[in-house]
């Protein structure tokens, strides 16, 4: 497991977007170098998983009607046939077409799934796509100061896509957030691959990036 060699520093801001201090991170979990091909591979089996065949194309057997002959084997001097629903027939059976039967299932070791999340979450450090805020609260739970309080954040910059790695104890708070349409609320513990991809930024308080250095830390591969 290669590791950066830099030290991985990300500043802390306050609810204005002002740096107030810096924390450094361990390389254990946020030093390591990228291997793309893990990453590929492991994205690609994680959404084979969500994948659901839905497509389905009857065969002969599956159409209906068709039970008798359609005209005799002889005498006609047509070409033989057994059934209307033959591939060969207006409203017959498909050959070949897509079946709801498929198993898209892949193995993947933990392992490998660990590695990748520790080597997204380094890039995202290196990347200086982390923002940690000291303490996020609300003075009170409504999504219009959760918009004004993220613009601050951001020092008023386009926000992309952000993924929040929070615990609210207040559920009101905690729906302010959630009706943000650039933002994703996820659980520090619920932190997963897919999500870290699909949203460039991650936020969290202070709090949370202890939180989840301490889950991370008690995993075998971020010992190692």
């Amino acid at each position: 497991m290669k590791r950066e060699t830099e030290k991985i520093i990300v500043p802390v801001v306050d609810f204005k977007g002002e740096k107030v201090k810096e924390l450094e991170l361990p390389d254990n979990i946020f030093g390591l170098k990228m291997n793309h091909d893990l990453v590929f591979q492991v994205v690609r089996i994680l959404q084979l998983k969500n994948k659901k065949p839905i497509a389905h194309a009857k065969g002969r057997g599956e159409v209906s009607g068709g039970g008798i002959k359609p005209r005799p084997q002889k005498g006609t001097g047509r070409s033989r046939q057994g059934s209307i629903r033959s591939p060969l027939w207006k409203g017959g059976g498909v050959t070949h077409g897509p079946l709801n039967e498929r198993n898209y299932d892949l193995k993947l070791n933990k392992r490998m799934k660990d590695l990748a999340f520790l080597q997204i979450l380094s890039d995202k450090a290196k990347q200086s796509l982390i923002v940690v805020e000291g303490k996020i609260a609300l003075k009170e739970s409504k999504t219009k100061f959760a918009d004004e309080l993220m613009k601050k954040i951001f020092a008023n910059k386009k926000i992309k896509r952000t993924l929040m790695a929070q615990d609210f104890d207040d559920k009101s708070m905690a729906r302010s957030f959630y009706n943000l349409p650039y933002l994703k609320l996820i659980s520090v513990k619920n932190l997963n691959i897919l999500d870290l991809m699909n949203f460039p930024q991650l936020l969290l308080s202070e709090q949370s990036l202890n939180d989840l250095i301490d889950f991370l830390s008690q995993k075998t591969v971020a010992k190692k």
